[in-house]
């Protein structure tokens, strides 16, 4: 199999130069394609890999001719970082047996892992000599990588002559280039014979999930050298070293293009490898030009030099990989996370009837975190403090038997459970499968936050806001020039349909509570930008529950084109307005129109 190594790593490195974009990208065959290739071709025969390039290279290449990069961005940085550390790791394990002239069976990292220590009875010391001095090379010579596996190979012919094999050595590879032919169709495996839909039935999930993570390491390789640990958009990421920008539907193509073409030279998947990114990052590679040197050198190697690969020591390779991947487990990054997410989440306390809403800062996240060590011991705020903008003292009140909810903009760590969650799962599980189940957390947090937005609601009266946001920062001031008191509440992100619902029991809730059946309620909506069917349905079923307990409730503030989707709906009642004169007239109507009705009862 080391002869497929070598197929696939020339002519992907000739087609990325033309097509591909990330410098430190040496596309070409990787630890995890090759892993995951083992684990699905199920004892398969080399014909299996070599179709599943290619079909891998035809849905990376459909995925980019339908510009399907944009799907890069729901790949958040926690869930990288999480399969960039475990990839390292299994890259770093998976070397730990030459490294140190162990032998022992198993493919997971546990089964690597648990055989580390039980392994030292084996090990030759010699090994372990020639491995300290590999690391020693590594570390004197000024990133040249090939001299540690030059001097060792020298070092392992040496001892050859003298009819000395102290090290695990590379052994016997085929010289000469492959055949250039159409990848196999068909393949004979044992007496069976595998027709395409066979091959393909067989390899499965595989189809998907290796060309998704080719994407993946690419991805991985661009965010870590380019240093954007925390914002992963891939469709602007900044090249730091000279301001280019990385386009993820070009790199599809690259991709997709270097899988397609190496399958003609017999190759099995490849992609950015992560591996040997750090190694040209560390050895300065400046532009995709490099993979021309490194093509031209495999295939003069191929030619030239196959015999001699058989005195490279394994342990001189491990160590060069072992080095350049222990840097990207990034822990770095832990401490980051959790201090830079703000989540939110309601909390139900028993004070007065007004919902706060409140928006705390990373800088005063110590104060926030002390005001709750005293709620939770108390189990209830004792003080409210209401501030008042036109100089009135502050005043403070309590209430015991009116519940209200308090939405706090709190700082949590949700950000760590994402990327530890992905972490684990490729660790212990599958490294497919801890790519989905980390995305699939992320979605749930951007469904929650999608589904539960903030109302902050505030009572406007007709010299000043009464203002019930608790906040640290300052308020916005809003003045009544119509003479009327209302309440103003105001979302803070569009209306869809998962949560229509909790923003209409919202509006109910608080004109019910914190105001009479007759204060006018008006709904700010400069923040909304959008809205759908449901939303408009939903919109439609408030007014009419208003209109039926004869409460007005006006909208400010709503967009030309929502306006069109809520009036799609034909809501009765719906009253709007663009601007503040608009809206006094309105809440001046609404307050003639209740004098009237209270008379006439």
């Amino acid at each position: 199999m080391i002869d497929y190594g070598l197929y696939s790593s020339f002519m992907a490195c000739f087609v990325y130069t033309i097509f591909g974009s990330c410098k430190d990208s040496p596309v070409g065959p990787t630890a995890i394609a090759a892993i995951l290739t083992r684990e699905n071709l199920h004892g398969l025969g080399p014909e299996f890999a070599v179709l599943m390039c290619f079909l891998c290279g035809c849905v990376v290449m459909l995925m980019g001719i339908l510009q399907l990069g944009f799907l890069i961005d729901f790949i958040s940085g926690p869930v990288s970082v999480g399969f960039t550390s475990a990839a390292a790791i299994i890259i770093a394990t998976t070397q730990i047996k030459d490294l140190l002239g162990l032998s022992f069976p198993g493919s997971k990292f546990l089964d690597k892992a648990k055989d580390i220590p039980v392994g030292p009875a084996d090990t030759n010391k010699r090994t372990t000599l020639q491995k300290v001095l590999g690391q020693m090379l590594w570390l004197i010579s000024t990133g040249r990588n090939i001299l540690v596996v030059v001097v060792c190979a020298v070092m392992a012919y040496t001892f050859k002559l003298h009819d000395v094999e102290p090290f695990l050595l590379t052994g016997y590879v085929k010289p000469g280039l492959p055949p250039f032919q159409p990848p196999p169709f068909t393949a004979t495996v044992g007496n069976t014979t595998y027709s395409f839909l066979d091959m393909t039935s067989s390899l499965g999930s595989a189809l998907f999930v290796v060309p998704l993570l080719a994407i993946l390491e690419n991805v991985a390789l661009a965010k870590v050298f380019y240093d954007s640990l925390l914002c992963l958009h891939f469709l602007v990421l900044s090249n730091a070293a000279d301001g280019r920008a990385i386009d993820a539907t070009q790199e599809m193509l690259a991709i997709g293009a270097c899988n397609i073409l190496s399958s003609f030279v017999s190759s099995m998947p490849v992609s950015g490898a992560l591996s040997r990114g750090a190694v040209n990052h560390a050895s300065g590679v400046a532009t995709t030009f490099g993979g021309i040197y490194t093509g031209i050198l495999v295939i003069l190697s191929l030619y030239l030099f196959t015999p001699y690969f058989a005195y490279i020591p394994k342990a001189s390779l491990a160590a060069v990989i072992v080095a350049a991947v222990v840097f990207m487990v990034e822990f770095h990054v832990v401490k980051p996370m959790w201090r830079t997410k703000i989540v939110t989440y309601t909390t139900e306390t028993w004070t007065s009837n007004i919902r706060v809403t409140r928006r705390v800062e990373a800088m005063r996240m110590k104060f926030v975190r002390s005001m709750l060590a005293v709620t939770r011991r108390n189990r209830r705020i004792r003080n409210e403090v209401i501030r008042d903008r036109v100089g009135v003292h502050e005043i403070v009140e309590e209430a015991r038997s009116i519940k209200i909810f308090c939405l706090l903009h709190l700082p949590t760590e949700l950000d760590l459970i994402p990327a530890i969650a992905t972490f684990l799962s490729c660790l212990f599980i599958r490294l497919e499968l801890g790519i989905v189940i980390g995305i699939g957390i992320n979605i749930l947090f951007l469904l929650y936050a999608s589904a539960r937005p903030s109302v902050h609601v505030e009572k406007v009266t007709s010299g000043s806001i009464c203002s019930y946001q608790f906040t640290l920062s300052e308020s916005h001031i809003f003045q009544s020039s119509s003479g009327c008191e209302y309440l103003l509440i105001t979302p803070d992100r569009s209306l869809v349909f998962p949560s229509v619902e909790y923003v209409r029991n919202l509006v109910t809730k608080a004109g019910m509570k914190e105001g009479s059946s007759c204060t006018p309620v008006v709904i700010d909506s400069r923040h909304i930008q959008g809205a759908d069917f449901t939303a408009a349905k939903g919109i439609k079923s408030l007014i009419e529950d208003f209109v039926k307990r004869n409460q007005p409730i006006l909208f400010y503030n709503l967009k030309p084109s929502v306006v069109e989707v809520f009036q799609g709906v034909q809501p009765k009642e719906f009253k709007h307005c663009h601007n503040e004169a608009e809206l006094n007239e309105l809440l001046k109507a609404c307050d003639v129109s209740t004098f009237i009705s209270d008379s006439e009862t």
